[in-house]
């Protein structure tokens, strides 16, 4: 557990100089519905459990690195003094390939590497009769995404609005999505991403927006044989089977709201609603989906339009 512990105080002061460090050229393209998106907020899901997060980016030229940090509840789980909930943090490198502007249409090519882990606290435990909620039980789990990525951005002005798109490809290695599977193997794996973002300026600094955003993970070929729980109720066993390291995943955001544009300080501020279809990002079973509201605000560095 110790060492575990360190790698989160590790992220937190990452991400602490991150968001104290001069805003040098603003950040790269990016499309806000993605749960990935860096930012420094705090949102109530419909379940009633918040997530706070502190996160920024900073960029040379065409380097960029970010960081996230965010600590997440559990309405299942207890709400007491000590409640369950976890960790999840993200280290992000972007470097913009190629980059085409002409008037009413601009798009950039980019590559990068990012890490992506999840880990529980290890909380006050309660019993639980869904397999999919023992992942807090009392055996140390995580979730751990690494990847190479490549990326193609577009943004274009149609009827008075700013319309963006996005397709990425991610490489994973060293990773595993399935906490639910006892272990500490790590393999190889592919997923993709796409996305599409329309905003619309209603006065100076102010405009509005919806986004949508698709991340899929796919099965790998890797198995381990390992403990798993399965069923629910008096049904409910922990067995050893062959399980996909990589276990196919898809996870669907809606996100709408406004932001209003602070230009000297080159910051954006968003109150924002958003929906979630699928499997959640973080610490969580691959098997399990959710249909899940959340509500919110965030802070975050002035994007180039």
């Amino acid at each position: 557990m110790a060492p575990q512990r360190n790698y989160s105080y590790l992220y937190f002061w990452a991400v602490c100089a991150m968001v104290w460090a001069p805003n040098l050229c603003g950040r790269p393209p990016d499309i806000v519905a993605n749960p990935d998106f860096i930012s420094t907020g705090f949102s109530w899901t419909s379940e009633g459990a918040p997530t706070a997060r502190v996160g920024d980016v900073i960029t040379w030229e065409r380097l960029s690195l970010g960081g996230l940090l965010e600590a997440a509840n559990e309405a299942r789980y207890n709400q007491g003094f000590f409640p369950n909930h976890h960790w999840r943090g993200i280290a992000l490198l972007d470097w913009r390939l190629f980059a085409i502007s002409v008037p009413f249409y601009a798009i950039s090519l980019h590559g990068g590497m990012k890490h992506e882990s999840a880990h529980p606290t290890m909380g006050i435990r309660e019993h639980s009769e869904n397999a999919h909620e023992m992942v807090f039980d009392d055996t140390y789990r995580r979730m751990i995404l690494n990847s190479f990525n490549a990326k193609a951005h577009t943004q274009s002005r149609i009827a008075g609005m700013i319309v963006s798109g996005e397709f990425a490809y991610h490489l994973f290695f060293l990773s595993k999505n399935t906490p639910e599977l006892e272990g500490a193997t790590l393999v190889t794996g592919n997923g993709f991403t796409l996305g599409t973002e329309f905003e619309k300026t209603f006065r100076d600094g102010i405009s509005g927006f919806i986004s949508l955003h698709d991340r899929i993970i796919l099965r790998s070929g890797v198995s381990d044989a390992n403990f798993v729980y399965r069923g629910n109720g008096a049904e409910m066993t922990k067995s050893s089977v062959e399980y996909s390291v990589m276990n196919a995943s898809h996870t669907l955001v809606v996100k709408t709201g406004l932001v209003y544009d602070w230009i000297p300080a080159r910051r954006s501020a968003s109150l924002y609603g958003k929906w979630l279809l699928g499997n959640p990002y973080g610490f969580a079973d691959s098997r399990e989906k959710r249909r899940q509201w959340a509500f919110g605000f965030e802070l975050f560095q002035l994007q180039k339009r």
